[in-house]
């Protein structure tokens, strides 16, 4: 889910049942398979292991952004990370905490209610933020944005999905039956956020400036998420990771 700004009551949307389902969104897992191992790893040199308190013994932080009712979060759990999960959305709040509790990783969850749009995470603390379909205002993702760089540690990793502004090309084209899903609790017509809170790849690249960009397209795929995301959707798929150098080190250190 999202900031306030947005027309979606999300306390009724996530009082009942799992709107998106209780298994982590797939972009997720692969990043999670693909990219981050190395942030379990001494993958730094030893000498620079007090500086940046990685290593084996280094418990990673994550953030997840727009948590919803904690699919995400409960699966890095799984995975040995601590996440932090934020929400606007009390209710979505609440099944986080149900949904930790039934797989056994509530004591690695932290529950944050908080109004993105005026959220600011802790500076140089997490190894891996999160962003998976976060519904934003273009000023507000912006800046959000610019605070989750520097909530990064050095090394850190952005992991990002959201609609991408040509999703608008399969709302439009919705009145053409072979462009209709089989789906019956939604459909690609109206899948995904207004039109002002689509995302492209170059904003998203200008959002995250002076971090290295290791993933970035948009592409189409078949959604299958709970009732809420049901269908095709063109998406915006972003991983990048704060760079480590001299400045970040003296930083961290300080």
């Amino acid at each position: 889910s999202t900031a306030m700004a947005t027309t979606i009551d999300w306390n009724r949307r996530y009082k009942k049942g799992w709107a998106y389902g209780k298994q982590p969104n797939e972009f997720l897992v692969y990043c999670v398979d693909n990219y981050c191992s190395y942030l379990h790893d001494d993958h730094l040199p030893s000498h620079d292991h007090h500086l940046l308190s990685y290593g084996h013994h280094h418990t990673l932080h994550t953030l997840s952004l727009g948590e919803g009712q904690g699919r995400n979060a409960v699966y890095l759990a799984t995975k040995g990370y601590h996440c932090t999960a934020v929400d606007y959305s009390i209710a979505g709040l609440s099944k986080v905490k149900d949904l930790a509790t039934a797989r056994g990783v509530l004591d690695s969850i932290t529950v944050e209610h908080e109004d993105l749009c005026q959220y600011y995470p802790t500076p140089n603390h997490y190894d891996l933020i999160i962003s998976i379909f976060c519904i934003l205002k273009p000023v507000d993702r912006e800046a959000l944005h610019r605070r989750c760089i520097a909530a990064l540690r050095p090394g850190g990793l952005l992991i990002l999905q959201c609609f991408s502004p040509r999703q608008e090309e399969l709302r439009c084209n919705s009145s053409s039956s072979s462009s209709m899903t089989s789906f019956t609790s939604t459909s690609h017509w109206n899948l995904g956020p207004s039109t002002d809170c689509l995302v492209t790849c170059q904003q998203l690249t200008d959002d995250f400036e002076g971090l290295e960009i290791i993933h970035a397209e948009e592409c189409t795929k078949m959604l299958n998420e709970g009732k809420y995301h049901r269908g095709k959707a063109i998406l915006t798929e972003f991983v990048a990771r704060k760079k480590i150098n001299v400045n970040n080190l003296m930083y961290s250190s300080m």
